[in-house]
């Protein structure tokens, strides 16, 4: 993630940098869960999932439908 932020900021730049977000903060609250030995807050899991709806939204503008087929005839 940190490599096509930094290689491909062009067209998908938003797309590319809301990637990078999201895996930060699945990794810094991966890292948080193992280091505290426990279950984040309500909280910390709410701005977790926040980043990676950000980043669904971004690549459906994309990529419409990226996680069912209903997109995959028109991408051919």
């Amino acid at each position: 993630c940190e490599e096509a932020v930094t290689e491909r900021p062009g067209e998908l730049g938003e797309q590319f940098e809301a990637c990078r977000e999201a895996a930060l903060d699945l990794a810094d609250l991966v890292a948080e869960v193992d280091r505290d030995g426990g279950t984040p807050s309500p909280q910390r899991l709410a701005a977790v999932r926040g980043s990676h709806r950000r980043l669904r939204r971004l690549v459906w503008e994309v990529i419409d439908c990226e996680y069912v087929p209903c997109g995959h005839e028109r991408s051919h």
